[in-house]
């Protein structure tokens, strides 16, 4: 157990370290976005070096997407420039797409819990290895692979073990250690 707690103390301790480096560069002209999404932009950065694609091929970029309202801002963007690349090497890029957009270069799409609507599910491929992420706290229950919810002033992460295999995703059994596991099913009418 206490490894287990390292390994999110140090996860969580990057992305933390990362948020300030990226808030000190920012220019004070620019609207700066909460403490919530600053931590989550970390993650999310982060969970490109726990999750494989099925159909990424070694030294392709990895797509973060960002659907829909964008509470994220420029602040990822800026991450992006401190820390480039994942574990592997591989370039992480940004991109933003609405409803109708095209998912094929997105890895990982974040959703943000005002953007979680039936037209997001029917803009979803039906077939995907996407990684799904939101920080409405029941979006696990509704087919994503990844929710943050808050647990006291904490913010938490909970990843549904049955989503993550319907996309064929491999997320890194480190990350499993340290996050909220549900199997729960999710009703296909949801989507």
């Amino acid at each position: 157990m206490r490894k287990h707690l390292s390994i999110l103390l140090s996860v969580g301790a990057a992305a933390l370290l990362q948020c300030f480096v990226v808030q000190a560069s920012l220019a004070s002209g620019e609207q700066p976005i909460s403490k919530k999404y600053q931590i989550i932009s970390g993650y999310l950065l982060h969970f490109t070096s726990f999750v494989r694609w099925p159909d990424s091929p070694a030294k392709e970029n990895i797509g973060i997407c960002i659907y829909g309202a964008d509470p994220l801002g420029e602040f990822i963007d800026e991450m992006i420039k401190v820390r480039p690349s994942n574990r592997e090497g591989m370039a992480i890029v940004t991109r933003r797409i609405g409803a109708g957009s095209e998912f094929s270069d997105c890895h990982l799409v974040f959703v943000s819990q005002d953007s979680v609507t039936d037209e997001f599910w029917r803009s979803v491929p039906e077939s995907h290895s996407l990684l799904l992420v939101s920080d409405d706290p029941e979006f696990t229950r509704k087919g994503g692979v990844v929710s943050f919810y808050e647990e006291g002033k904490r913010l938490r992460i909970e990843i549904n073990l049955v989503e993550s295999r319907k996309t064929e995703l491999d997320i890194s059994s480190e990350l499993l250690k340290v996050v909220r596991i549900t199997k729960q099913q999710t009703s296909e009418s949801s989507q």
